[in-house]
């Protein structure tokens, strides 16, 4: 076979220190555990910033939040399609599809481009209307209380057609979910695959089972503690020093543990429908995530804005169809050489300049969090990784503000490998304007939280 299909697997929000083949105590993955004994599991991977919308454009692209553009200050994906990874293979005789679960890795902010086909996954409801995740999510925080929340209801339905609004209502009303569950991605995944030709294809997946806010089912949860337990978990945890309890602590991290679990066995059901088609052996299998997720370390819950290694040390575990991969397991690697091995599978060589580090980045504004200014970088960050030594960046004031196992003389290195860095960046997104977000976009991302 002279190219291989690729199927790249993006886990949302997952760190590597969460799964039990990356030395959990917890078995909250024993199907990726059982997949990563027949692979490649690489050690040290780290997320090229730690929240979605920028890391995505690096796997995506091959370069850094600075170079392709995609940040808290820009969040589209503003890139022509002949430098994504999707369009390159696309050139080169690839079907390309993709099927997203994550509103902001969503049509609407561009995360299309390159692709052949690109699916927002969304909850399945009776009709296309407006969905009503905002109204609950104001009844969940306790805006509408006792009758308040009927007369809140009424008023919603009646702003469209109040037939099928009503009945969105009631639908969504039983969803205990705020995002497709990876059962209904996978089901995407399984017509596309029936009505593919033998092309060979690259598929993109990103699952947000193990995303917040956290409902797992009773049979998940039944397996890391013994009772259900309730804490007002909202999405896109936003929190440095809000007033959790330690009980509560435990409980959002036992939920999280659920919902990794749910996910571990979606993932297992993707690997079968491979196998069902026969094509699960002539695919290059690569199994990641594009951040990882704070969850009461360094008092925070949340994802952005830092550079802890809970935010950006992800798991990577790839299962080559042929001999073409080259990197050692103990490389330091990050997303931008997922992009790489990928484009060496389908034959197309890289021109990316390599540096002698592994860099992350998070810039723009800070998100929400509940802490005092000062203790805050003004406009990001900026982390280098060499063989375990680390130096982190204020993007705004130039001011090291972290180093680790690091000598002076370290340092000076990788101050060199910096200003390399710096001088060799390429910009390739594009500097156009923010676009006005679409009116229903801007809502479900408000009923989410994220906004």
């Amino acid at each position: 076979m002279s190219k291989p299909n690729i199927l790249l697997v993006v886990m949302d929000s997952v760190s590597a220190g969460r799964l039990s083949c990356y030395g959990y105590e917890r078995q909250t993955t024993p199907n990726i555990d059982a997949f990563a004994e027949d692979s490649m599991r690489y050690k040290n991977v780290v997320a090229n910033s730690s929240w979605t919308v920028p890391s995505h454009g690096s796997l995506f692209t091959g370069s850094l939040p600075s170079e392709h553009g995609a940040n808290a200050r820009h969040k589209r994906f503003s890139v022509p399609a002949g430098r994504t990874l999707a369009g390159r293979l696309s050139s080169h005789g690839y079907r390309t599809v993709g099927f997203s679960a994550n509103p902001w890795v969503a049509t609407d902010f561009g995360y299309e481009t390159g692709f052949d086909e690109f699916v927002d996954v969304r909850i399945p409801l009776p009709f296309n209307s407006p969905r009503p995740g905002r109204l609950y999510q104001r009844i969940r925080e306790g805006r509408y209380e006792g009758a308040r929340k009927y007369v809140e209801a009424a008023r919603w339905a009646l702003e469209g057609n109040p037939v099928k609004r009503t009945v969105n209502l009631l639908s969504d009303r039983r969803q205990s979910d705020a995002y497709a569950s990876g059962q209904v991605l996978n089901e995407h995944v399984s017509k596309w695959l029936a009505a593919n030709d033998d092309s060979p294809f690259f598929m993109f997946l990103n699952y947000m089972d193990a995303h917040e806010p956290y409902n797992p089912s009773e049979e998940y949860l039944s397996e890391f503690r013994d009772n259900d337990c309730a804490v007002d978990v909202s999405w896109h945890l936003r929190s440095l020093d809000d007033e959790y309890s330690k009980l509560e602590i435990e409980c959002i991290n036992d939920k999280y543990d659920a919902c990794l679990r749910y996910l571990d066995d979606r993932i297992a059901d993707l690997l079968d429908t491979f196998q069902r088609y026969g094509i699960k052996d002539d695919t290059l299998i690569i199994v990641t995530a594009d951040h990882g997720k704070c969850l009461g370390e360094h008092d925070y819950l949340g994802v952005g804005t830092f550079l802890y290694d809970e935010l950006i040390k992800i798991p990577l575990i790839i299962s080559p169809a042929s001999g073409i991969i080259s990197e050692s397991v103990c490389d330091d690697v990050s997303l931008i050489d997922v992009h790489d091995i990928i484009l060496r599978a389908a034959g197309i060589e890289s021109t990316r300049h390599r540096f002698e580090a592994v860099i992350s980045e998070t810039l723009g504004p800070h998100q929400d969090v509940t802490v005092r200014d000062y203790e805050l970088p003004k406009c990001g960050l900026r982390r280098l990784e060499n063989d375990g030594r680390v130096l982190i960046r204020d993007c705004a004031t130039g001011d090291l503000i972290g180093t680790y196992h690091l000598s002076e003389s370290g340092i000076t290195e990788l101050e060199e490998i910096e200003s390399d860095y710096l001088h060799n960046r390429e910009k390739i997104g594009n500097e156009e304007c923010e676009k006005q977000m679409d009116p229903n976009v801007k809502n479900h991302l408000e009923e989410l939280g994220y906004l």
